[in-house]
């Protein structure tokens, strides 16, 4: 299998965002008088924001104050790129693809790609702010950049950590690369899965 135009997610993919998003979702639930445990917290997050929310039943105001705080990146720990991810991302633009960018989050994950000089190396991106799509797993935002840039989709892959984001690549009807690097996904809709970025640059074409 190989590829030319990837289409990245941002947490757990491009950045180590976890231990900062744990932090400040386990941050909100003390201030609400709630104690969660850390790691549980954070395995429930890798999984979905949705599925950590119903575990801890958070109510309506805990959510929207943990979807605030979440976003503010500039605060310990602070995320960084995974060490092979720039080298991956260049090598897809010398090779003549494209990188995109798909993200629930907001316009902060821009922001950090700058920040890390990362942001050169994308074609184009939709985050949280872009545009209205349904969220992941369904096919929409794959879509639209499939049809804006005239893509072929058998040469489109989606990359990223949670089988949501397998599944807006594989219902978009393109390939899909799942990035485990913790064995938390042995079973995956992915057409194939990595546990280091740089294993990707085998399927660069």
């Amino acid at each position: 299998m190989k590829l030319k135009y990837f289409i990245w997610d941002f947490d757990g993919t491009l950045l180590d965002t976890y231990p900062h998003t744990t932090t400040a979702f386990v941050n909100v639930l003390k201030k609400h008088g709630k104690e969660v445990d850390f790691d549980e917290a954070m395995n429930l997050l890798r999984f979905s924001f949705e599925a950590a929310r119903k575990h801890f039943k958070l109510t309506e105001q805990m959510w929207q104050d943990f979807l605030h705080d979440s976003h503010i990146l500039w605060f310990e720990p602070n995320p960084f790129p995974y060490a092979e991810i720039e080298d991956v991302l260049k090598t897809v633009v010398e090779r003549g693809g494209k990188n995109y960018l798909y993200t629930h989050r907001n316009n902060t994950s821009l922001e950090y790609l700058n920040h890390f000089d990362l942001l050169k190396y994308f074609e184009d991106y939709v985050t949280f702010e872009s545009k209205a799509f349904a969220f992941k797993p369904a096919p929409d935002c794959v879509d639209y950049l499939v049809n804006k840039h005239s893509l072929d989709k058998s040469l489109t892959c989606m990359v990223g950590d949670r089988e949501v984001d397998i599944g807006s690549g594989k219902n978009a009807g393109c390939k899909a690369i799942l990035f485990d690097q913790r064995f938390l996904s042995p079973q995956t809709e992915a057409d194939v899965t990595v546990t280091n970025l740089n294993q990707i640059k085998d399927y660069i074409a």
